[in-house]
């Protein structure tokens, strides 16, 4: 019986195509089609961490009886995955010219437009999806395509708060893309992580706790807090994947203070207990995971949960 099979999401499809350069990350052939394959043969998994571009040729050598776990194992297809994206960030970072200008104009002008940026997604209407998923996908492709991650961070940070309070889909867009600022520490093996990445790890949280305690207390809006629930989720993972205690501990404190927001009865509401269930979904399965990894600091952060 074939495995159900939810419709990749438009936005997710195109991520995973441009990440890959439309090109196979086995063979490295750019003139076959490509497909989009399910890592771990879920294809209800639609995380980009899941998803791999494969030529049909290889697509059918994996899918082939016994494919997946003898000539194509998951954790070979994760391999060729993160090496050839790799390739693909380095061949873009390298073939890209910077101005010909004094790099400390060059920093004055990226962090101008930044900050432009910034404000004119905090201005924008909350109805003006198309207006948000743009200045955020700029955003991104800075971060991508440039590396001025902790100026684009602490500027998103800056403009959070109102935006939080009075908004619904604003906050919940800036929440669900969070995690994507950091989706290439996917484990010391394959990608180190160094003190910038532990700097921007930390500037995330308080962007989450903030979208999550506003959200949570004042507008109620479950979808938000299911987004920043998906990106703590993925920050624990992190913290799991590089050992990285104070990081695990920060989102914990983070994601309990979310959880008493969601509690409170802010002028007569119910809690919104669909949110606080999300959250203790993560922090159980973080739990879980740590366990299975064999995390020795784990017992400690137990007693915090």
């Amino acid at each position: 019986m074939a495995k159900k099979r939810s419709k990749l999401p438009p936005k997710t499809e195109v991520e995973i195509l441009f990440i890959n350069d439309r090109t196979c990350c086995v063979c490295r052939d750019k003139t076959k089609g490509v497909q989009i394959h399910h890592i771990d043969d879920n294809p209800l998994n639609n995380e980009i961490e899941n998803l791999a571009v494969v030529c049909t040729d290889d697509h059918d050598k994996i899918h082939k009886k016994g494919g997946i776990t003898k000539g194509f194992p998951p954790e070979l297809i994760k391999k060729y995955k993160y090496s050839w994206e790799k390739t693909v960030r380095d061949r873009r970072t390298s073939g890209y010219k910077p101005l010909t200008i004094n790099q400390e104009l060059e920093k004055v002008l990226f962090n101008f437009e930044i900050r432009k940026t910034a404000f004119e997604l905090s201005s924008l209407d909350d109805h003006n999806i198309k207006g948000i998923d743009e200045r955020l996908e700029y955003l991104y492709q800075l971060h991508m395509l440039e590396g001025y991650t902790p100026e684009i961070l602490e500027s998103i940070e800056h403009i959070i708060i109102l935006p939080s309070i009075t908004n619904k889909n604003k906050p919940s867009k800036i929440a669900e893309k969070m995690y994507e600022f950091c989706w290439h520490l996917v484990g010391p093996d394959k990608i180190p992580i160094d003190k910038e990445d532990i700097l921007n790890l930390k500037t995330i949280i308080r962007i989450l706790s903030s979208i999550g305690n506003f959200s949570g207390e004042f507008n109620r809006n479950f979808k938000t807090i299911k987004n920043v629930a998906k990106s703590f989720e993925f920050i624990l993972n992190v913290s799991i994947w590089y050992n990285l205690e104070e990081i695990a501990s920060i989102s914990i404190d983070e994601i309990k203070k979310v959880k008493k927001a969601c509690k409170s009865t802010f002028k007569g509401q119910s809690p919104l207990t669909k949110g606080i269930e999300e959250l203790n979904k993560i922090l159980d399965n973080f739990q879980k995971s740590a366990r299975r990894n064999k995390i020795k600091w784990i017992n400690k952060l137990e007693n915090k949960i």
